[in-house]
């Protein structure tokens, strides 16, 4: 149970930061090492798996669907990724959802993110 409180804390968390992120200069964005986008699904799927969920839960299409967005629209924050992921899983737990698809993604980043 620890591990699902935890979860929401770091959601609550990566998204109340990457709101503030609006007043960081989009040039020191820019500079920022890039990580590849199998990089970033592979981070991913290891923050996945330290959460105790069933690895079958989530299609290995959805991670490399999140990383590519990730990797395409927000310049490889991984910040922003694992906060979707979260709350991914949050819905999951608060039985919100019981499948989650590439749209379930899509309207994640379009209420919480605008891409630079």
């Amino acid at each position: 149970m620890t591990c699902f409180i935890s979860t929401k804390i770091k959601s609550i968390k990566l998204i109340e930061m990457l709101r503030e992120m609006n007043c960081i200069n989009e040039k020191y964005l820019i500079d920022l090492p890039r990580y590849s986008m199998k990089e970033l699904k592979d981070i991913f799927m290891y923050r996945f798996s330290l959460t105790n969920c069933p690895v079958s839960f989530l299609d290995e299409q959805l991670f490399n669907y999140l990383a590519e967005i990730v990797y395409k629209y927000f310049y490889s924050n991984v910040s922003v990724g694992l906060a979707v992921l979260y709350e991914i899983l949050q819905r999951v737990i608060n039985k919100n959802c019981m499948e989650i698809s590439l749209q379930d993604i899509d309207n994640l980043l379009k209420n919480y993110f605008n891409p630079i």
